[in-house]
């Protein structure tokens, strides 16, 4: 009886490791919907449907005015896909007010989105596979003239990589900024090209952004003000430029298969909606928690019945 009862309690202990460890800090699963889109700064009826959109919830508080970043100040989304030629990026911001071309030194140092990517999905640390971006939400180009004339190596207008030997291929960028009440909408689209990476089924990326909002007309004579820095998957404090191994984890689908094709060893005509047969997704943290938990409840009602049993004979 007692060593049942021992062996319960060490595979729950187990158990909670294998639930914990499977989604450790960061590292968020996305899977990267099969499509092309148009790179015109708007959102297509239907065009990014099969995308999914992830919202940050995380924030780079460590970069942020007195080490806090103000909640409400900014908000942003994105969604991606990809094709045989391009990674598309979609994202969506919002604004309580665009600061551009107030610090000409410092391009960052402007309203932007740190976009982190690397093709080597187990790497955690910086290397020629690593790419590190900087978007500029714009209303006209004459925004960033001043951007234009600088030294920033391997920069293309509104568009540029921090470190000269990581290239990066932009087919095109595209951004509308909107007036609305209380600050500004901007919608970003991007496609890009990587050096070494053929965008293909089952591939892998990770990828992680954080957007600087700074806000220069609260605070004067300031070099770094920045009032909040929303991120997507790396949770600490620091942010995905220091915490390249909390970057999340792109996981590229198959492609939509015509109606009525096969899946080969299958029964005919058995399709897999959205995918090409046999399509999976990373697991998902409920999903885990879900299993987590009702190994749990056998476990523990096997258990109980042994219990049970025992007394009654």
């Amino acid at each position: 009886m007692k060593k049942i009862i021992m062996i319960a309690l060490i595979c729950a202990m187990l158990l909670t490791v294998l639930s914990t460890g499977a989604f450790a800090a960061g590292k968020k699963p996305y899977t990267v919907a099969y499509g092309t889109a148009n790179v015109n700064g708007e959102i297509g009826n239907g065009e990014w449907d099969a995308a999914t959109k992830e919202t940050c919830t995380n924030a780079v508080s460590n970069d942020c005015i007195n080490k806090t970043s103000k909640e409400g100040a900014s908000s942003v989304s994105f969604r991606t896909m990809w094709d045989e030629n391009y990674l598309y990026l979609l994202f969506e911001l919002e604004d309580d007010q665009l600061d551009i071309n107030k610090n000409k030194s410092e391009a960052y140092l402007n309203d932007s989105i740190f976009l982190f990517i690397s093709e080597n999905k187990d790497s955690t640390t910086y290397g020629d596979e690593t790419y590190q971006l900087c978007i500029f939400p714009y209303r006209n180009a004459t925004d960033y003239d001043d951007f234009k004339d600088k030294n920033q190596e391997g920069k293309v207008g509104t568009f540029f990589t921090r470190n000269g030997n990581h290239d990066i291929s932009k087919d095109k960028y595209v951004c509308k900024v909107t007036d609305v009440d209380g600050g500004i909408k901007a919608v970003m689209e991007l496609s890009i090209k990587l050096n070494n990476f053929d965008f293909t089924a089952g591939k892998n990326l990770t990828l992680d952004f954080q957007y600087n909002d700074t806000n220069y007309a609260d605070n004067p004579g300031i070099a770094n003000p920045r009032e909040s820095l929303p991120s997507w998957s790396a949770e600490d404090a620091k942010g995905p430029n220091d915490k390249r191994d909390q970057w999340g984890v792109l996981s590229f689908a198959n492609k939509p298969q015509d109606p009525g094709t096969t899946t080969p060893g299958g029964d005919p005509g058995t399709t897999t909606p959205g995918g090409d047969p046999g399509t999976t997704e990373p697991p998902k943290t409920g999903d885990v928690s879900a299993l987590v938990a009702v190994i749990s409840i056998i476990s523990l009602a096997a258990v109980a019945t042994v219990v049970v049993k025992r007394r009654k004979n």
